[in-house]
């Protein structure tokens, strides 16, 4: 834009303007006196604390964004010390506003404001009329060359608000779609948008330019030290000389970030052509300690202190194998454990994984010594869904009452599960499901025949924000084929203790025989919540209620009342998790049974 300024020489007029001048600086002198005489005292030399209300606009959230950009609103506590400063950052306000506006879809708005600078603080009032949300007319995408074969089909939001993020949302998807079927280079070159006021309506024009169709090239690993390039190459998820696909290429990067090999992975197109069309994909990592070592610690008052130490060699084998060796104790149990883990087991995802465990338990209910092996395959069935299946096998010496048995144990454990929640130790939004089925055979001396069936859930929300989260869960399980004598105690179900009915001692909840200890049962009930506080970022408190009963028979009788407890939790949020602090007290405490209270510790929440 040209500006042009024209002069005129004639004296009379220079002089009527010197004359316009001279009444203009009297008139501005004469306001500042006004406006020093009307203005409190304590505008002079001191800080114009202000008030700010709002008038006219009705949508809450529409006020809320408005609000939150507002430098009226944030510096609040940092009042300016003249009127004209306060002024700008009203005006600056008001820009500000009229932005938001626009890009909700509101175009013919109206602000204004109303200053009242009579007496301390200093009133502010903002007017806001948004007048009608535009809408969405037209959304037409031109190809600044040849349209490409594989055009996207859009179904951008005609007929609603004209908002700013959703065209800009619709602008990407042209691109990630380009991205997604051989044009990784498509960029929009230009964007128009046309705004009708007469019709109230919003046109949208993008023209974009494909770039050259690119097809997958051979594969190029930077930082490889101990890993098989071999191994790497076979879990991409396409063939060299297809048609490129950004989305595949992500979910690449994402395989290899998973494997827990590298501590930092970047995967990328060459700049450089490699004829056909084709492009070399080069993967950068950088490689992560193999090995690592560690111990966690817990405690209960009635499972008493506990500990394990584990080690593990996270590419045993130069292909992301995983080996390890863990040792817990608790005064109840200890157990020492080898695990072997293949990922991504003759398909991308799937994992094979093998356990021996040796296993020695002194409880209230039974003593057992145990020898356990177990494979399993274990798959993702979409982004939240898992399923698992194998075979166990255990030999388990058993003393209950002062009778000892032997039992040689067969399983086919099946299992699903679905985490939609957003933290694996801390969640405060989401769900998590998980079902089991075990058909279990005695075949040592019996030869008896029992399948376990169990599910659990759990949920989380957040109605007041991070700082304000409601849980809940629920378990049942129950076993099918067999008595509860024929059951050995070991595979029986049992409730009370931690992560489980808080407030009652291990495995105390259910059946009990003379000398008050637990039998175990057919089946289990139980359901929990709890409301997690946080009062700081790092501090929080969770009063919770648990309850639930074991039954003998193979269906829950809740006939029968259930066993109740109440209590308080203290959480601080370390770097590796939660710690949680959780004091308990049963709420029908049965005589000569129950303790008056039980204290647990333990890394993450209760569940």
């Amino acid at each position: 834009m040209t500006l042009r300024i024209f002069e005129r020489r004639q004296q009379g007029f220079v002089s009527a303007i010197k004359l316009l001048g001279l009444l203009s600086l009297c008139l501005i002198y004469s306001t500042v006196l006004a406006a020093k005489a009307d203005a409190p005292e304590a505008n002079i030399g001191q800080s114009l604390s202000y008030k700010v209300s709002w008038r006219g606009i009705e949508n809450k959230t529409l006020l809320a964004l408005i609000q939150s950009a507002s430098r009226l609103v944030a510096f609040r506590s940092e009042p300016p010390s003249f009127l004209p400063v306060l002024e700008r950052r009203i005006e600056a306000d008001l820009k500000r506003f009229r932005t938001i506006l626009r890009s909700e879809g509101y175009y013919s708005s109206r602000i204004t404001y109303q200053l009242d600078a009579r007496k301390l603080p200093v009133s502010v009032v903002i007017e806001i009329e948004p007048g009608a949300a535009y809408s969405l007319k037209t959304f037409d995408v031109v190809y600044a060359a040849q349209k490409p074969k594989r055009a996207p089909d859009l179904e951008p939001p005609l007929g609603r608000p004209a908002r700013t993020p959703a065209i800009l949302r619709a602008s990407d998807r042209v691109i990630q779609h380009l991205a997604e079927t051989g044009y990784p280079f498509a960029e929009i070159s230009d964007r128009q948008i046309i705004v009708d006021h007469d019709s109230q309506s919003v046109a949208v024009a993008l023209t974009v330019d494909a770039g050259p169709l690119v097809r997958f090239g051979p594969m190029n690993f930077v930082g490889l030290r101990t890993i098989e390039e071999q191994y790497l190459d076979r879990l991409k998820t396409w063939k060299d000389g297809q048609v490129f696909n950004q989305h595949l290429m992500e979910d690449y990067r994402r395989v290899l970030s998973g494997l827990g090999l590298f501590d930092s992975v970047r995967v990328e197109l060459d700049e450089v052509a490699n004829g056909l069309q084709e492009r070399s994909i080069i993967v950068t990592v950088a490689e992560a300690k193999r090995r690592s070592a560690g111990f966690g610690l817990q405690y209960s008052s009635s499972e008493g202190i506990g500990g394990n130490i584990f080690w593990e060699n996270r590419n045993f084998l130069g292909r992301g194998e995983v080996l390890g060796f863990d040792i817990g104790a608790t005064e109840i149990q200890q157990q020492f454990g080898v695990r072997y883990v293949k990922p991504h087991f003759r398909r991308i995802n799937q994992k094979f994984q093998s356990n021996f465990v040796i296993r020695r338990q002194t409880t209230d209910a039974f003593d057992e010594r145990a020898v356990a092996t177990s494979i399993s395959l274990d798959r993702p069935v979409g982004n939240r869904w898992s399923l698992s299946s194998g075979v166990l096998s255990e030999l388990t010496e058993i003393r209950e009452n002062g009778f000892k048995d032997t039992f040689v144990i067969l399983g086919l454990p099946l299992s699903i599960r679905r985490d939609a929640s957003n933290d694996p130790l801390d969640p405060t939004k989401g769900t998590r499901l998980f079902g089991r089925v075990i058909p279990y055979v005695s075949i040592h001396e019996n030869s008896d025949m029992f399948v376990l069936g169990e599910l659990s859930s759990a949920a989380y929300t957040s109605p007041l924000g991070k700082r304000l989260t409601l849980a809940i869960r629920a378990r049942l399980a129950s076993i099918i084929g067999a008595a509860t004598d024929a059951i050995p105690a070991s595979k029986r179900l049992y409730a009370g203790g931690g992560g489980s009915i808080r407030g009652y001692e291990f495995q105390k909840v259910g059946p009990l025989d003379a000398t008050n200890d637990p039998t175990g049962g057919r089946s289990v009930f139980e359901v929990g919540a709890e409301i997690r506080w946080r009062i700081t970022s790092k501090i929080g408190l969770a009063p919770f209620i648990d309850g639930g009963n074991v039954f003998d028979k193979n269906y829950p009788d809740l006939s029968k009342k259930l066993q109740w407890a109440a209590g308080i939790g203290a959480l601080y949020k370390t770097p590796i998790g939660p710690i949680r602090f959780d004091l308990a007290f049963p709420l029908n405490r049965r005589v000569g049974v129950d303790n008056g209270f039980e204290f647990y510790v333990n890394l993450g929440q209760a569940f």
